[in-house]
């Protein structure tokens, strides 16, 4: 899996594998290749790698493919928030991709609708009747019985075209707050955090000074009302540069620049800066 990474699949990983490093363009192949050439599954979040926002390349996604053909392996494909993507032309997924049936797609309508529907999905390859088995067989060892209501007006939201204008409504809304954050972030943090523009997802990364435990930051930022989780939870291994996670879409303007201000006071606290 990658590091950092979504915190929720550790439990899974740590027994049975092993962080792999990302950069810009996303996991490093050349890593798994020397170090990991024994394995079976890789996960992933190429839409929006969490936490650390970068989209992963289509030249990054061809190699990542071939590897999975010649290794016969299966690749996770985590897509929880690719929907929300502001600038650019959107990327082919790694499963439109697959020519090989290697790809297992998943993603949530948690994220995209409300948190209290808790429905998510999976793709598996059709041309993989046992997988589809296991999984299914898997699923009735979780929960027999499902709730159908909420599956049936969800279906019935999708196919009536509503699920597709409200993805076009919250994609406009949600690119506004970010540009807030953005351009109240810039003007009352500079010197306190460097935050980084993300062309898709629901939250922005900020690092901070080398020498800042972005551990003491979350807990004074907590004592400002204000949540900020700290890059160092999403890895196995110390990070090299602290940062926050900042979530945006759930805010209005208002709440964005007061929040920005009470952070503004909490960093001041734990870096000994005075501010006006």
């Amino acid at each position: 899996m990658e590091y950092p990474g979504y915190f929720g699949v550790r439990g899974v990983f740590i027994r049975v594998g092993a962080p792999v490093p990302v950069d810009r363009e996303g996991i490093r192949l050349d890593v798994i290749s020397k170090t990991r050439d024994n394995a079976r599954m890789v996960y992933v979040t190429p839409s929006h790698q969490f936490p650390l926002g970068m989209t992963m390349s289509l030249t990054r996604r061809l190699e990542l493919l071939e590897w999975a053909r010649g290794a016969g392996a299966w690749i996770v494909e985590d897509d929880c928030d690719g929907e929300y993507r502001y600038a650019g032309r959107p990327i082919a997924s790694l499963q439109g991709l697959d020519g090989d049936n290697r790809v297992i797609y998943t993603g949530t309508f948690s994220k995209v609708l409300f948190p209290s529907l808790r429905i998510g999905y999976l793709v598996v390859p059709p041309d993989r009747p046992d997988l589809v088995d296991a999984f299914i067989a898997g699923r009735v060892m979780i929960d027999l019985q499902l709730a159908t209501i909420p599956q049936a007006a969800l279906a019935d939201f999708i196919e009536s075209g509503h699920f597709t204008r409200h993805l076009r409504r919250m994609r406009k809304l949600y690119g506004s707050r970010q540009s807030l954050l953005l351009e109240a972030a810039r003007t009352e943090l500079s010197g306190l955090l460097e935050i980084q523009e993300s062309e898709a997802g629901m939250h922005l990364v900020d690092w901070l000074p080398p020498e800042v435990s972005d551990m003491d930051v979350a807990r004074a930022a907590s004592q400002h009302n204000v949540l900020a989780l700290p890059l160092s939870v999403f890895s196995l291994r110390p990070v090299a540069r602290g940062a926050l996670i900042l979530g945006y879409t759930a805010f209005n303007e208002r709440e964005i620049r007061a929040g920005v201000r009470r952070l503004k006071t909490a960093l001041a606290e734990v870096q000994g800066v005075k501010i006006s």
